[in-house]
């Protein structure tokens, strides 16, 4: 994010950022880590679909 001299805009970053989140991190991890990451995420899912009643 960068910093500007607009409190405005200062602003309306940080309410994006608070519901939406940030995502800068999870774009620098890379390929292979972000795969697994989404494999256990689907796997959770299949757990708590298939599991609950």
């Amino acid at each position: 994010m960068k910093i500007k001299k607009n409190p405005v805009e200062n602003l309306n970053d940080a309410v994006n950022n608070s519901m939406s989140g940030d995502l800068n991190g999870i774009s620098k991890i890379g390929c292979f880590p972000m795969i697994i990451l989404v494999v256990i995420i689907f796997f959770i899912y299949l757990l708590v679909r298939f599991t609950g009643n």
